[in-house]
């Protein structure tokens, strides 16, 4: 069966439940004032309010999963519960309110009979299959259909027995003293009624074997399943409490409150007890996964309900004061007040479902919408990744929450909600997420890369339904542009200390050079300028050999003055360009280096200091650990970037497992900060190659006079 299917015959079976209620109504009504009875409107009452449970339960389930004979069975029940003392009813009206005004009382009666019968079977079969619908086991299976086969034999006895027909629930006929003998009785049968107790036990020993099954499935069963079980369990095991308590006080008693009491408890266990329980574990536990259905069910049922009491109180309330009962200014002025009242109780009402079915926690597309509006505004990461957490937390009921941060092949733990929720900080996939105590952890991806995870903890023994699974999974989608966000942030500042790491280290190194190089040539230029000045007029000969030496030593402090000054920005970089810069480089290399410059022209300082210092780099590197013998530089230029290339022809080395040195991760900040990239091919044997790319607008090449369209230096 279908859906749609199952669906519609929920439907027709609502309806014919609330015709057959409705029109015991009406007979109970037309019966008074002579023959009215108080309890048997009472009772008529109570079983169409069971009804209308059982009704709902089934129509909830139908929708879900049109196979499971739950929903089915709750029909069965609610159509023999309304039509017992609907027919009660008929025979009263038809036998003794107005006799002969309704045909055929007594086979209506008749099949009356049975019904109680029929609707603990159900109840019975019912303690078997919940709540997926099948049995577990073969020894529970056998004693489900014997107990069917007993309630159908137990039904045929008392339908074709011949004997007076016994009104069973309500006992009208007795109060007003009629007998009705049944229409069906086969004449063979006379006397065997005695045969119905082989049935009835039979019944009795099935409902005990229910309940076994009942509490040994719960034993065996999950998590889950032990939850939707539970409130089941605890309504049987109070009915037989009950009844092993009350049995044998009512029979040593002896006295009509005890039993009465017994009863009316009973009934409201076994009518009430068993759709109020399934209730729960459909709307706690997410069953059948029905929230969507029952939050429009209740807001389409009570907007309804509002639009008639609305209608029928102006109409025909004030209708009757005014006697008009059917003024059509009436009717205008109850749909106006409709149509202005509608949309806030509408609203009201909405709000009222959202809190049944998910409590205290926002829907999931406030919980969407919240975060997106999150997204949307001007939030920081550290203020967005814990309102994250605690969204995630709220959104599903869940009462831990993380946000997990991939870094070098880990998840670390970024974030949680609450923030003192005790975790292990490291994972290296959702599943060691899960197993370390997480009820559901999802990877939150962008464009195809794993940036982190989401993960929530429950209650124990609370499982994560599919209504929550599909939130973290929207919210996972949604946090992929957060995740690479707060990963491109923490890119940046990593970049930003390594380039003021490398800045100071460099102010060091310099400071170094300076103290260890041109200071002390200095310092020991002044004390011989001292020497020398004490040699004038005593001896003029060694102070001409120590003013010659004095020359010699202030050309090579001038020499290493212009060397640092070169190593902070190199004067010929500016005056001359990349590729001159370069070559003049390549002739001071301890190994041969070709540079080959293709033309290229003049760049922002920026452009061209980043690509000179990183080719330098690329230059230390080889003559540092290649064990090369030759070096190629190529310096290209297209039509929208420049780009340089060192290969060298040394050992090389693997370049997809290697982790990058402070060396290469300098040179990618270089270029990353004017908006460039890095790339380094290489294996074991076949050398290496480190090119570097840089963006450039037309607007910022210029030409120089002269250059060269080739550069070749060799040392």
């Amino acid at each position: 069966m279908t859906s749609r299917t199952a669906t519609r015959a929920a439907v027709v079976l609502d309806a014919l439940i609330g015709l057959t209620w409705g029109a015991g109504v009406v007979l109970i009504l037309a019966n008074r004032p002579d023959l009215f009875d108080a309890n048997a409107a009472f009772l008529h009452g109570l079983f169409g309010a069971t009804a209308a449970a059982y009704a709902v339960a089934g129509t909830l389930i139908a929708r879900q999963q049109p196979s499971n004979p739950i929903a089915w069975l709750f029909f069965e029940m609610a159509v023999f519960l309304v039509y017992g003392t609907t027919a009660t009813e008929y025979a009263v009206h038809a036998l003794r309110a107005d006799p002969g005004s309704l045909p055929a009382p007594d086979v209506v009666l008749a099949l009356a009979e049975p019904t109680p019968m029929l609707f603990i079977v159900g109840l019975i079969l019912v303690l078997y299959v919940f709540p997926t619908g099948r049995t577990t086991g073969r020894p529970w299976r056998l004693a489900m259909w014997i107990t069917v086969l007993a309630g159908i034999t137990g039904s045929a006895i008392i339908l074709f027995t011949p004997h007076a027909v016994v009104d069973v629930w309500a006992g009208r006929l007795t109060d007003i003293g009629l007998t009705v003998r049944s229409p069906l009785g086969v004449e063979p049968l006379r006397g065997r009624g005695g045969m119905l107790y082989i049935p009835v036990g039979t019944i009795m020993l099935g409902a005990v074997a229910g309940a076994a099954s009942l509490f040994a499935r719960r034993r065996r069963a999950d998590a889950t399943t032990r939850e939707q079980l539970r409130w089941l369990a605890y309504v049987v095991g109070a009915a037989v409490a009950w009844i092993a308590v009350m049995i044998p006080l009512s029979i040593m008693a002896e006295s009509v409150i005890v039993d009465e009491v017994f009863w009316i408890v009973t009934t409201f266990l076994f009518t009430l007890g068993l759709p109020v329980t399934v209730g729960i574990a459909i709307v706690r536990y997410r069953l059948f996964d029905i929230d969507v259905v029952i939050n429009k069910t209740f807001v389409f049922g009570t907007l309804a309900a509002f639009i008639t009491l609305v209608y029928v109180a102006i109409v025909v309330g004030v209708g009757q004061l005014v006697g008009e009962t059917g003024n059509t200014a009436l009717s205008i002025l109850a749909t106006a007040i409709v149509a202005v009242t509608f949309q806030p109780v509408r609203t009201r009402v909405q709000r009222l479902a959202n809190r049944l079915v998910y409590g205290k926690r926002a829907t999931p597309y406030e919980v969407l919408s919240e975060f997106s509006e999150r997204i949307g505004g001007t939030y920081a990461a550290e203020e967005l990744l814990p309102r994250m957490a605690q969204i995630l937390a709220q959104g599903t009921g869940a009462t831990e929450a993380a946000v997990w941060i991939e870094e070098s092949g880990r998840l670390r733990m970024d974030t949680s909600w609450p923030s003192d929720a005790h975790r292990h900080a490291e994972a290296g996939d959702v599943g060691e997420i899960e197993s370390d105590g997480a009820d559901l952890a999802v990877p939150v991806r962008h464009l195809g890369e794993m940036l982190g995870a989401l993960s929530i903890r429950k209650r124990p023994g609370e499982p994560v339904s599919a209504t929550e699974r599909a939130l973290v999974d929207d919210l996972a989608a949604q946090a992929g542009l957060v995740l690479r966000n707060v990963s491109l942030i923490e890119e940046l500042r990593a970049s930003r200390r390594r380039i003021v790491a490398a800045q100071d280290e460099r102010a060091k190194k310099l400071e170094r050079d300076i103290h260890d190089g041109a200071q002390q040539q200095l310092v020991a230029l002044a004390v011989k300028q001292r020497l020398a000045a004490s040699l004038v007029g005593r001896d003029d000969e060694g102070l001409r050999t120590m003013l010659e030496g004095l020359q010699a030593e202030t050309t090579d402090a001038l020499e290493n003055l212009r060397d640092l000054a070169r190593g902070i920005y190199p004067p010929l970089l500016a005056d001359k360009g990349l590729a001159e810069a370069l070559a003049a480089q390549a002739r001071k290399a301890s190994i041969p280096v070709h540079v080959e410059s293709d033309g290229i022209g003049r760049y922002p300082q920026e452009i061209e200091s980043a690509l000179y210092f990183c080719c330098l780099e690329a230059l230390q590197n080889v003559a540092k650990y290649a064990n090369a013998t030759r070096v190629d530089v190529r310096l290209s230029d297209s039509a929208d970037e420049l780009a340089f290339e060192v290969s060298d022809d040394g050992e090389g080395f693997d370049a997809s497992s290697a982790k990058r040195g402070s060396g290469l991760q300098g040179m990618a900040d270089r270029l990353e900060a004017v908006g460039g990239r890095l790339e380094v091919r290489s294996s074991p044997g076949t050398g290496t190659t480190v090119i570097g790319r840089v963006p450039v607008l037309l607007d910022e090449r210029t030409s120089l006079p002269g250059d060269a369209d080739r550069l070749d230096a060799r040392s």
